[in-house]
């Protein structure tokens, strides 16, 4: 019996040690599985996908899947495949998308300070130019002040960056100011402004109309991105381009749900910042080198570039600061970051 009862005995004994190791290793397991699982992101564009906007975003996902070891996986979708461009900041606010790929402009309603963010008429002549007043400047003010009135209504501004240049694409030639005197142009927000001072009649429609309507002549121009002659077809309804551009540098940008942003370990916070600012500057100079190209595609392909004489410019830069001083009137905030372009720029 005595036998017997020790035998029970380690018998108890060993099953507390088996059944303390299991639990052991389902805690490394747990921990394990835990430290494994990736991140996984959803990242609504508002590019086509045959756009070289849309291939940069591309990149970026697959820089971040290498720069965090798979740790983390962002998806790209394109326009409508979730959300429609204009419902985008809203889907990020609301955490349907973790991430947005849009422009400021598209918020300007919600954020006057967006306006300044998308870039104002007849300033900026470089893409370094754009970066360094938005995030050097004043140690980086223009940003924050942006960044915070972006905070305020729920949405995280990642990175705001420069892509191809705006300007006229027109079916007529124009040498001078003169020749706009008249003439439809499909335009858009301040753009629109510009339109009526510069004596033409504005005519605001969606992007994905506007051929249908150079070619049958409903409009005579458009404000669009030069390099939309190619990714576009514009060549082919409106062979003209106007130089200088009215907008050398507008920006994209990167925008993330809050909720998204604070629940990622700081590391990969720090990853997801660092390469979304390497992608768009990578895809600016791509940009810029784009807009060159194009004059040079358009005039082998039958089209015109007219550059407009220096005294129809310093009045297209006289318009452009109304529509300064019109976006500064919008906020406390914009009137200061305008206050600080026109320093920048020496324009005081």
């Amino acid at each position: 019996m005595k036998k017997n009862k020790m035998s029970h005995h380690r018998l108890i004994a060993m099953s507390i040690s088996l059944l303390f190791s299991v639990m052991i290793l389902l805690s490394i397991s747990s921990s394990a599985t835990a430290a494994d699982k990736v991140i996984k992101w959803r990242l609504q564009s508002a590019w086509s996908p045959n756009s070289f906007t849309h291939a940069m975003a591309e990149n970026f996902c697959a820089d971040i899947k290498e720069a965090t070891n798979g740790r983390m996986e962002v998806k790209l979708f394109a326009p409508g495949a979730i959300l429609k461009p204009l419902e985008i900041f809203d889907g990020v606010k609301n955490g349907v998308i973790d991430m947005g790929f849009a422009s400021g402009i598209y918020n300007a309603r919600k954020i006057p300070e967006a306006l300044v963010e998308f870039g104002m008429p007849f300033s900026f002549d470089s893409y370094q130019q754009t970066y360094e007043f938005l995030y050097e400047y004043e140690d980086g003010k223009v940003m924050k002040t942006i960044r915070e009135a972006y905070k305020k209504r729920g949405v995280n501004l990642l990175v705001t960056g420069p892509g191809s240049a705006y300007g006229f694409m027109t079916t007529f030639p124009a040498k001078t100011l003169e020749d706009f005197k008249g003439k439809k142009i499909r335009s858009f927000g301040f753009f629109g402004a510009l339109v009526k001072m510069m004596g033409g009649a504005p005519v605001n429609m969606p992007a994905s109309e506007q051929y249908l309507a150079l070619q049958r002549g409903t409009v005579e121009g458009t404000v669009f991105p030069f390099i939309a002659m190619k990714t576009y077809n514009i060549i082919e309804v409106a062979n003209k381009i106007i130089h200088p551009p009215t907008l050398m540098t507008p920006t994209m940008n990167f925008i993330v749900n809050d909720k998204s942003m604070k629940k990622l370990p700081a590391d990969l916070q720090e990853i997801v910042s660092r390469v979304a600012l390497k992608n768009f500057k990578e895809y600016s100079e791509t940009a810029f080198n784009e807009d060159a190209k194009t004059v040079t595609w358009l005039k082998e392909n039958g089209g015109d570039v007219f550059t407009l004489p220096d005294a129809d410019v310093a009045k297209l830069k006289k318009y452009g600061e109304k529509i300064w001083d019109g976006v500064g009137s919008k906020s406390e905030n914009n009137k200061v970051l305008i206050g600080m372009l026109k320093s920048f720029l020496g324009r005081n």
